[in-house]
């Protein structure tokens, strides 16, 4: 069983983080909080047009108030703070809302860009490669949505789907780790199958589900099992034949 994340601080310490002086803009200067610091390089940012929004003191102390809120709420990490102002140059011409700007601080959170990731990293996957996953939600997304549909419907097909199956795991707030995938079954550019990788593969699928796919049932399908065992040379088709007969795509999707 995959173990959870631990349980988050309480709100109240969280927002400390955010709203205690804590960072020094200049050497030798007071300490500023983070929520300082971020007025500060917005305004620059936005020269006359983000201070405008903020005429005044009560302004300013409930724009923190809020966007502190939100960052806890959002779970936004302060060292996320440098991604999204960098992101804001590139991507808004205009001082940004605060879902513009928790946006540019998780780029993965645009739904094709996510995409994108989660195809790429359901194909390594299959390699037998973890995948690159800029946050766990992505990946349970893609288990989610099945890898057969990720993987080969067009992105305009699948986009509603897609987004409708990553904002409702991101609304999760916490994640199983990702596991590790089990072992390719066939290298790349290989056609036979090495026997003891096989069988690692089929152990591996035991392990997890408890499922012995090559113990003889008489069902019609122990050519299938003696071909994944390594006792019925086959080539690489006859041993995709042989993984759809006794369900092992279903077995290895459950497990990737």
């Amino acid at each position: 069983m995959q173990t959870m994340q631990p349980t988050q601080p309480s709100s109240m310490s969280m927002l400390s983080v955010w709203l205690e002086p804590s960072v020094r803009h200049h050497q030798g200067e007071e300490p500023m909080s983070l929520m300082d610091l971020l007025f500060s390089r917005m305004d620059g940012l936005y020269p006359g047009r983000w201070r405008q929004n903020y005429p005044s003191e009560q302004a300013i102390r409930a724009w923190e108030e809020a966007w502190s809120e939100g960052f806890v709420e959002d779970q936004i990490d302060p060292r996320e703070l440098k991604q999204g102002i960098a992101n804001c140059r590139q991507m808004y011409d205009w001082p940004p809302s605060y879902k513009e700007f928790v946006r540019a601080c998780r780029p993965y959170m645009d739904p094709e860009i996510a995409y994108r990731e989660a195809v790429a990293g359901i194909e390594a996957r299959r390699r037998g490669e973890r995948g690159s996953w800029s946050h766990p939600a992505i990946y349970w997304a893609a288990i989610g949505m099945g890898q057969h549909d990720l993987l080969h419907a067009a992105w305009a097909v699948i986009q509603k789907r897609w987004e409708a199956a990553l904002i409702s795991e991101f609304a999760k707030r916490q994640w199983a780790d990702i596991p590790m995938p089990a072992p390719a079954l066939v290298a790349p550019g290989r056609t036979i199958a090495d026997k003891e990788q096989a069988i690692g593969v089929l152990k591996e699928i035991k392990q997890r589900t408890g499922a012995d796919l090559l113990a003889p049932r008489g069902d019609g399908r122990d050519w299938a099992r003696q071909v994944l065992a390594g006792k019925r040379r086959a080539t690489l088709v006859m041993q995709q034949m042989a993984r759809r007969a006794l369900g092992m795509e279903e077995e290895g999707a459950k497990a990737a």
